[in-house]
């Protein structure tokens, strides 16, 4: 196992059957930027809920690392699909990379394959 693939295993066992979306979406999005994708300065460079043209709000945004995610359910729209609106109205320097959904709960899969090993396969 490379160590990619062992933070990503690292981070699934963290989070396997634990985490309850709104009393612990930042720690589960600040483990996953620091000790995962090895963004060091996470916390100075995410927002939370970050305000749209559309009249809703980006999960997660960080901007230095060019990485947008939503994780709303029970919607008539996928996360990934509302992801991809909310970038699509953001300013050319702002557009992320990568956009990401979280799903089951704990897995976590980037709509774009080479921002890190599928997790979920």
């Amino acid at each position: 196992m490379n160590i990619r693939e062992q933070k990503a295993h690292d981070f699934a066992n963290r989070w396997k059957n634990h985490g309850d979306e709104k009393q612990e979406t930042q720690k589960f999005w600040m483990d996953l930027l620091q000790n995962m994708l090895g963004r060091p300065h996470a916390l100075e460079e995410t927002e939370f809920e970050h305000p749209t043209a559309l009249v809703g709000y980006i999960d997660v945004l960080s901007l230095n690392a060019r990485f947008l995610a939503e994780q709303r359910q029970g919607t008539a729209v996928m996360p990934v699909e509302q992801a991809l609106r909310y970038a699509n109205y953001l300013p050319a320097d702002e557009k992320p990379r990568a956009i990401g959904d979280v799903i089951r709960r704990v897995g976590f899969c980037p709509t774009l394959p080479s921002l890190m090993p599928d997790p979920c396969s």
